[in-house]
């Protein structure tokens, strides 16, 4: 599993291929994909000092509101029983999942 998501990772870097719905930070993720997620996957396999991130961790910390949050910018809203969070407002989720992706790149210290 390892050197299949990081392989998949690097084809997508190596290539473009990127899909601009990707861009956007979403919660919850059912099957799909953004850079929030890739980044979650990747730091958690311990692939946190490979320069093929830094565009996607360059564009999470260009998201980070001045308040240190995230804004919820996709949500399958109306596929689920209640809204989690309100789209287009500061995010708990998203703000947590930066946050411990930041903390894994020892790019933030962090209390959790």
């Amino acid at each position: 599993m390892y050197c299949f998501c990081y392989e998949a990772y690097g084809f997508c870097v190596f290539h473009k291929v990127i899909k601009q719905s990707w861009l956007k930070l979403g919660f919850p993720w059912f099957y799909g994909y953004n850079i929030l997620r890739g980044l979650d996957v990747l730091t958690k396999l311990g692939y946190v000092k490979d320069e093929r991130l830094n565009d996607a961790v360059e564009i999470l910390l260009q998201k980070r509101q001045n308040n240190e949050t995230w804004i919820l910018e996709s949500t399958p809203i109306g596929r689920m029983q209640t809204n989690i969070e309100a789209k287009g407002k500061p995010s708990k989720w998203i703000t947590l999942l930066a946050l411990r992706i930041l903390k894994r790149l020892s790019l933030v210290k962090s209390r959790l």
